[in-house]
Protein backbone atom coordinates (compact mmCIF):
# COMPACT_ATOMS: atom_id res chain seq x y z
CA UNK A 1 0.00 0.00 0.00
CA UNK A 2 1.55 3.58 -0.44
CA UNK A 3 1.63 5.98 1.68
CA UNK A 4 0.63 9.29 1.02
CA UNK A 5 0.58 13.19 2.74
CA UNK A 6 -2.98 13.07 2.86
CA UNK A 7 -3.27 9.72 4.33
CA UNK A 8 -0.66 10.56 7.28
CA UNK A 9 -2.54 13.73 7.58
CA UNK A 10 -6.23 12.30 7.83
CA UNK A 11 -4.78 10.00 10.52
CA UNK A 12 -3.16 12.91 12.77
CA UNK A 13 -6.73 14.64 12.60
CA UNK A 14 -8.60 11.24 13.45
CA UNK A 15 -5.99 11.08 16.72
CA UNK A 16 -6.82 14.79 17.17
CA UNK A 17 -10.69 14.18 17.01
CA UNK A 18 -10.73 11.75 19.99
CA UNK A 19 -10.11 14.68 22.19
CA UNK A 20 -12.47 17.29 21.12
CA UNK A 21 -14.95 18.29 23.54
CA UNK A 22 -18.35 16.21 23.57
CA UNK A 23 -21.39 18.52 22.76
CA UNK A 24 -23.45 20.01 25.71
CA UNK A 25 -25.75 18.32 27.49
CA UNK A 26 -28.29 19.34 29.57
CA UNK A 27 -28.63 17.40 33.20
CA UNK A 28 -32.89 17.45 33.58
CA UNK A 29 -33.44 14.17 35.93
CA UNK A 30 -35.83 12.92 34.05
CA UNK A 31 -36.95 9.53 33.22
CA UNK A 32 -36.05 7.75 36.92
CA UNK A 33 -38.76 5.25 37.26
CA UNK A 34 -40.76 5.82 40.78
CA UNK A 35 -43.91 5.57 42.01
CA UNK A 36 -43.01 7.10 44.93
CA UNK A 37 -42.95 11.15 45.27
CA UNK A 38 -39.51 11.27 46.11
CA UNK A 39 -36.55 9.23 44.88
CA UNK A 40 -33.76 8.87 46.97
CA UNK A 41 -30.98 10.45 44.32
CA UNK A 42 -27.27 10.37 45.14
CA UNK A 43 -25.20 9.01 43.80
CA UNK A 44 -27.43 9.88 40.73
CA UNK A 45 -25.41 9.28 37.11
CA UNK A 46 -26.77 11.08 33.58
CA UNK A 47 -24.86 11.13 30.88
CA UNK A 48 -21.72 10.40 32.27
CA UNK A 49 -21.74 13.12 35.23
CA UNK A 50 -22.38 11.88 38.66
CA UNK A 51 -24.28 13.83 41.46
CA UNK A 52 -22.68 13.03 45.27
CA UNK A 53 -23.80 14.22 48.32
CA UNK A 54 -21.66 15.21 51.56
CA UNK A 55 -22.29 17.21 54.76
CA UNK A 56 -25.48 17.20 57.20
CA UNK A 57 -28.08 14.74 56.69
CA UNK A 58 -26.50 13.90 52.61
CA UNK A 59 -29.53 11.39 52.12
CA UNK A 60 -32.11 14.37 52.47
CA UNK A 61 -32.40 14.77 49.00
CA UNK A 62 -34.58 13.17 46.39
CA UNK A 63 -35.85 13.82 42.65
CA UNK A 64 -39.28 15.19 43.04
CA UNK A 65 -41.68 14.12 39.60
CA UNK A 66 -43.25 17.02 37.14
CA UNK A 67 -46.73 17.74 38.61
CA UNK A 68 -45.76 16.58 42.03
CA UNK A 69 -48.18 18.85 44.30
CA UNK A 70 -46.16 21.33 46.37
CA UNK A 71 -43.22 21.09 44.94
CA UNK A 72 -41.61 23.64 42.74
CA UNK A 73 -41.52 21.37 39.54
CA UNK A 74 -42.06 23.68 36.69
CA UNK A 75 -43.21 21.26 34.41
CA UNK A 76 -40.45 18.88 34.61
CA UNK A 77 -38.43 16.70 37.19
CA UNK A 78 -36.26 18.55 39.48
CA UNK A 79 -33.44 17.50 42.07
CA UNK A 80 -34.19 18.74 45.60
CA UNK A 81 -32.66 18.87 48.85
CA UNK A 82 -33.44 19.62 52.55
CA UNK A 83 -32.02 22.91 53.81
CA UNK A 84 -32.53 23.39 57.44
CA UNK A 85 -30.52 24.73 59.76
CA UNK A 86 -28.92 22.34 62.05
CA UNK A 87 -30.87 19.66 60.31
CA UNK A 88 -30.24 19.23 56.75
CA UNK A 89 -27.10 21.13 55.01
CA UNK A 90 -25.88 18.40 52.79
CA UNK A 91 -23.17 19.85 50.54
CA UNK A 92 -23.49 18.05 46.09
CA UNK A 93 -19.99 17.72 44.07
CA UNK A 94 -20.51 17.18 40.42
CA UNK A 95 -17.74 15.10 38.53
CA UNK A 96 -17.51 13.54 34.44
CA UNK A 97 -16.77 10.10 34.22
CA UNK A 98 -14.82 10.81 31.21
CA UNK A 99 -12.55 13.03 32.46
CA UNK A 100 -13.03 17.34 33.10
CA UNK A 101 -16.33 19.62 31.50
CA UNK A 102 -17.66 22.61 31.55
CA UNK A 103 -20.94 23.71 32.63
CA UNK A 104 -22.66 27.03 31.24
CA UNK A 105 -25.90 27.25 33.00
CA UNK A 106 -28.18 26.12 35.51
CA UNK A 107 -31.89 26.50 36.79
CA UNK A 108 -32.74 27.02 40.74
CA UNK A 109 -35.23 27.92 42.86
CA UNK A 110 -36.91 27.16 46.19
CA UNK A 111 -37.73 23.79 46.55
CA UNK A 112 -41.70 24.31 48.44
CA UNK A 113 -44.15 27.02 46.95
CA UNK A 114 -43.74 29.88 49.85
CA UNK A 115 -47.52 29.41 50.07
CA UNK A 116 -47.20 25.99 51.05
CA UNK A 117 -44.16 26.44 53.53
CA UNK A 118 -46.14 29.45 55.60
CA UNK A 119 -43.46 31.58 54.86
CA UNK A 120 -41.49 33.45 52.26
CA UNK A 121 -37.58 31.98 51.84
CA UNK A 122 -34.82 33.59 53.86
CA UNK A 123 -33.79 37.32 52.06
CA UNK A 124 -30.89 36.53 50.21
CA UNK A 125 -30.84 32.77 49.80
CA UNK A 126 -28.59 31.31 46.96
CA UNK A 127 -26.53 28.81 45.72
CA UNK A 128 -22.82 29.10 45.96
CA UNK A 129 -20.86 27.26 43.09
CA UNK A 130 -17.22 26.51 43.46
CA UNK A 131 -15.68 24.99 40.45
CA UNK A 132 -12.57 23.23 41.09
CA UNK A 133 -10.13 23.71 37.94
CA UNK A 134 -7.68 20.98 35.92
CA UNK A 135 -4.00 22.10 37.13
CA UNK A 136 -5.21 24.19 40.15
CA UNK A 137 -7.40 27.05 41.06
CA UNK A 138 -11.21 27.42 41.88
CA UNK A 139 -14.32 29.68 39.92
CA UNK A 140 -17.10 30.79 42.44
CA UNK A 141 -20.56 32.34 41.43
CA UNK A 142 -23.56 32.76 43.95
CA UNK A 143 -26.70 33.15 42.50
CA UNK A 144 -29.62 34.55 44.92
CA UNK A 145 -33.19 32.90 44.11
CA UNK A 146 -36.08 34.14 42.93
CA UNK A 147 -38.47 32.93 44.94
CA UNK A 148 -41.19 30.57 43.20
CA UNK A 149 -39.46 30.22 40.06
CA UNK A 150 -37.20 28.26 38.75
CA UNK A 151 -34.90 30.41 37.18
CA UNK A 152 -32.15 29.78 34.54
CA UNK A 153 -28.88 31.44 36.08
CA UNK A 154 -25.48 31.76 33.23
CA UNK A 155 -21.73 30.80 34.80
CA UNK A 156 -18.80 32.74 33.53
CA UNK A 157 -15.48 30.66 33.78
CA UNK A 158 -16.50 27.20 34.72
CA UNK A 159 -14.70 25.39 32.18
CA UNK A 160 -11.61 22.73 32.23
CA UNK A 161 -13.31 21.48 35.99
CA UNK A 162 -12.38 18.11 37.18
CA UNK A 163 -15.27 18.44 39.81
CA UNK A 164 -18.37 21.10 41.00
CA UNK A 165 -19.28 21.87 44.46
CA UNK A 166 -22.88 23.23 45.09
CA UNK A 167 -23.98 24.51 48.46
CA UNK A 168 -26.62 27.30 49.91
CA UNK A 169 -25.38 30.44 51.90
CA UNK A 170 -28.16 30.38 54.26
CA UNK A 171 -30.60 27.67 56.14
CA UNK A 172 -34.02 28.39 56.42
CA UNK A 173 -36.58 27.52 59.40
CA UNK A 174 -38.78 24.39 58.30
CA UNK A 175 -39.24 24.35 54.60
CA UNK A 176 -38.62 27.98 53.26
CA UNK A 177 -35.20 27.43 52.38
CA UNK A 178 -35.25 23.86 51.17
CA UNK A 179 -33.44 24.18 47.55
CA UNK A 180 -34.47 22.89 43.63
CA UNK A 181 -31.97 22.49 41.03
CA UNK A 182 -32.60 21.30 37.21
CA UNK A 183 -31.73 21.41 33.77
CA UNK A 184 -27.30 21.82 34.06
CA UNK A 185 -26.16 22.47 30.82
CA UNK A 186 -22.60 20.56 30.63
CA UNK A 187 -20.06 19.26 28.37
CA UNK A 188 -17.82 16.34 28.67
CA UNK A 189 -14.21 17.09 27.99
CA UNK A 190 -12.90 13.62 27.19
CA UNK A 191 -9.05 12.94 29.01
CA UNK A 192 -6.22 14.45 27.51
CA UNK A 193 -2.70 12.41 26.91
CA UNK A 194 0.10 14.04 28.99
CA UNK A 195 2.73 15.93 26.26
CA UNK A 196 4.73 13.34 26.41
CA UNK A 197 2.15 10.33 25.54
CA UNK A 198 1.30 12.76 22.85
CA UNK A 199 4.52 12.94 21.59
CA UNK A 200 4.70 9.34 21.44
CA UNK A 201 0.94 9.16 19.44
CA UNK A 202 2.69 11.40 17.01
CA UNK A 203 5.92 10.11 16.95
CA UNK A 204 4.62 6.26 16.13
CA UNK A 205 2.34 7.91 12.96
CA UNK A 206 5.41 9.29 12.10
CA UNK A 207 7.24 6.22 11.89
CA UNK A 208 4.51 4.49 10.10
CA UNK A 209 5.09 6.81 7.70
CA UNK A 210 8.51 6.68 7.13
CA UNK A 211 7.79 2.87 6.95
CA UNK A 212 5.59 3.20 4.30
CA UNK A 213 7.01 5.62 2.65
CA UNK A 214 10.56 3.25 2.15
CA UNK A 215 8.24 0.22 1.57
CA UNK A 216 9.07 -1.05 -2.22
CA UNK A 217 6.36 -0.56 -5.06
CA UNK A 218 4.59 -3.60 -6.41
Amino acid sequence: MRFTFRSWVISIVLAAGAFVPASATTIGFEGVATTAPVVPATPYTESGFKIVAGGLAPTFNGIFPAGLPGVNTDGSAIFGWCNERTLCQPIFGLTYGGGDFNISSIDASNLVPSAVAGSPIPPGLAIDLTGFKQGGGTVTQSRVLVQDTLTTYSLSGFSNLWGLEITTNIEGAGTNGDVAIDNLVVQGIPGVPEPATLALVLGGLGVTALRRRRSPKH
